[in-house]
């Protein structure tokens, strides 16, 4: 695997962080707590779930692309 590849998947998961659904999540989350720690705490956790859930995701298709019949795979 390329570099250019890895370092463009980055840069893309870094863009997506910032779409509007996130920001909207994360302001949800954040500003109902009056403790700035624990609003930091819930941000953190949310990200990190996020993020779990990616990686289960990416992990199940890196599996899955590797069970595919050779008549199947055809590229």
């Amino acid at each position: 695997m390329s570099f250019a590849l890895l370092f463009s998947a980055f840069g893309y998961g870094l863009r997506h962080g910032f779409d509007w659904d996130h920001i909207a999540a994360l302001t949800d989350i954040s500003s109902g707590e009056r403790s700035k720690k624990r609003a930091f705490l819930l941000s953190s956790f949310y990200a990190l779930g996020h993020a779990a859930v990616v990686m289960v995701l990416a992990r199940a298709k890196l599996i899955a692309a590797s069970n595919v019949p050779q008549r199947v795979d055809t590229t």
